[in-house]
């Protein structure tokens, strides 16, 4: 009986110990959109390494990237994966956000952001595109803001393309019907649309970076990150570990596709996994600046030494 009553003493008490931990995580709100450029997070939720840092992580999907700084003004997320274009926007329309990590990046040698051209259309070369029909997944995302930023290397203003707005899942409609010449996509879509056989890749358009580029980045008001400072760190952290565990092993990432982006296994199989980089240097952002800029998306030239929490 005293053994019993010993073992159980230690039971509870561990129990109680467990309670305790539980009750003293922060529990903060993540908003994600349903894309591999949040994979790291997504891991670190997975596979409890938010957890062991005292983080209890709430993952909420959500439709729009461009409705992620309202959300977190509002307090509605604490921390939110912005993709580059719409946290530079906000912060030019007066919103006090900073950003503490980096996702998934982008460099002159990517290949799953491509213009993929339908049966019948000939574009050879970037003069091709003057007078066609392009889908973009949204005007102003990453996609659609890279891809100028290359035709203006190139010698040709985006101005001389019709671009319209297509989502990802009606791009191949659009193309069978012939509504476009081309769209302007990445993967998953892309490799859809490549073993679809209704065209091809025309170009690929990440050949004119001079830095490698955040596609997202993990950001927070300013007045909610001064007030969580150990919070931040954390999370960082965790995004760290994410992705050495990812370069380590794929299937962890592949794990977390499956769970949270209920991605088709034939895509889980086949579509690689970005390159994912949680430290933000300033050059990185520079370089999302000069692009911004030069396609009059930004009113001013922020101060980008203010951008990054350290």
């Amino acid at each position: 009986m005293r053994y019993a009553l010993a073992v159980l003493g230690t039971v509870l008490t561990s129990l109680a110990a467990a309670s305790g931990a539980a009750a003293s995580r922060e529990a903060l709100v993540l908003g994600y959109t349903a894309s591999d450029a949040y994979l790291a997070a997504l891991v670190a939720k997975d596979r409890g390494l938010f957890e062991k840092r005292g983080l209890d992580v709430d993952l909420q999907i959500m439709a729009l990237n461009s409705a992620m700084p309202a959300a977190l003004s509002a307090g509605a997320v604490q921390i939110a994966g912005t993709t580059s274009p719409v946290f530079l926007q906000a912060v030019d329309r007066g919103n006090d956000l900073v950003a503490i990590a980096g996702g998934s990046v982008a460099e002159r040698t990517n290949t799953r952001f491509a213009a993929f051209a339908r049966n019948g259309v000939a574009i050879e070369r970037p003069q091709d595109f003057i007078g066609k029909t392009v889908g973009a997944p949204g005007i102003g995302a990453n996609t659609h803001v890279l891809f100028r930023n290359w035709l203006l290397a190139k010698g040709v203003h985006y101005g001389r393309v019709n671009f319209v707005e297509i989502p990802f899942p009606r791009m191949q409609e659009a193309l069978k019907g012939e509504t476009v010449d081309a769209v302007i996509t990445n993967d998953p879509a892309l490799y859809q649309l490549v073993n679809a056989d209704i065209g091809k890749v025309a170009a690929t358009f990440m050949e004119v970076l001079r830095v490698q580029i955040p596609i997202v980045v993990y950001s927070a008001t300013r007045d909610w990150a001064a007030k969580h400072h150990s919070v931040i760190v954390a999370f960082r952290e965790s995004i760290v570990e994410a992705n050495a565990m990812i370069e380590a092993n794929l299937e962890v990432a592949r794990d977390a596709e499956k769970k949270y982006l209920a991605l088709p296994d034939d895509i889980i199989a086949n579509v690689p996994v970005p390159r994912y980089r949680a430290p933000i240097t300033d050059a990185m952002l520079q370089n999302w600046i000069d692009i911004m800029i030069r396609q009059q998306m930004l009113t001013r030239k922020p101060d980008v030494s203010k951008l990054v929490l350290r």
